[in-house]
């Protein structure tokens, strides 16, 4: 088990692809971690999803609607504002999703790593996404929310929502 001493409540984690390191955040910032041992790194930025982008950089998505990618030594590689609140990120490759949704926007967005420009954004929910995940192949994307789950084409720009039956808790 990989555990750090001297931290809050934890609001997100990820794994690097590699699995020898890994990335936990809480209300004092982002911390790299070797699963070796080691010291771990800290960023200072508050963020609750997490995801480690090839080669080794940590995306960040905030509760404040920012967006941050990391360097190995934490330090901020570059910050670009959200639509709403970052619940979820995923990476495939150069781009990765974020489900941003708060009390305004239910969007999940396709961005670019290195610059972090928005690519697409896709819409379709209408209650709060919580989980983004690419398909194996990158060509799609599957979200979930209090909604429903929504089922991506990248190709047609479509979306095919399957609602979340009355009483259960996505």
């Amino acid at each position: 088990p990989l555990s750090v001493r001297g931290w809050g409540p934890g609001a997100g984690a990820a794994f690097a692809p590699d699995g020898a390191r890994g990335a936990a955040s809480d209300t004092s910032g982002v911390r790299i971690v070797s699963v070796a041992g080691g010291p771990a790194r800290t960023g200072g930025l508050s963020h609750a999803a997490l995801a480690f982008t090839p080669p080794g950089k940590v995306l960040a998505g905030g509760r404040d609607g920012t967006i941050a990618l990391l360097d190995e030594s934490t330090a901020e590689v570059w910050k670009d504002e959200a639509e709403d609140r970052v619940r979820a990120l995923a990476v495939s490759g150069s781009r990765f999703l974020s489900a941003e949704s708060g009390d305004g926007s239910k969007l999940v967005q396709l961005r670019d790593v290195a610059p972090g420009k928005l690519l697409e954004s896709l819409e379709g929910h209408t209650g709060t996404v919580l989980a983004v995940a690419f398909s194996e192949d990158g060509k799609g994307a599957v979200s979930a929310g209090t909604d429903a789950v929504m089922s991506w084409s990248f190709a047609t720009r479509a979306g095919k929502r399957f609602p979340v039956p009355r009483g259960v808790v996505a």
